[in-house]
């Protein structure tokens, strides 16, 4: 190539494409899922009221065991635990 000579003419060259047209597409129909759990309104674990908790008391026999029998009875008196709601008074078994 000469100094002198004209550098070869640039063709632009532009490639024509088509219009985008997007095609509709059929959606599945949308469900919906409502979960609705069942809960006590008052929270209580008690089976026949269901408003109270059980409490736990000691028993008389309990008390004795850990007094005398001193440091395994207080395993003894943790067993005898007689537990009752405080709401109704029911006590299981």
């Amino acid at each position: 190539m000469d100094k002198n000579q004209a550098p070869p003419p640039y063709h632009e060259s532009h490639h024509v494409q088509p219009p985008y047209n997007p095609q509709p597409v059929a959606a599945a129909p949308q469900t919906h899922v409502t979960v609705v759990t069942a809960q006590p309104s008052h929270g209580g674990t008690c089976p026949i009221c269901h408003a109270g908790q059980f409490e736990g008391s000691f028993t008389l026999c309990g008390w004795l065991c850990c007094l005398f029998c001193f440091p395994c009875g207080i395993i003894c008196c943790f067993c005898m635990r007689k537990k009752k709601c405080n709401h109704c008074g029911f006590s299981p078994s």
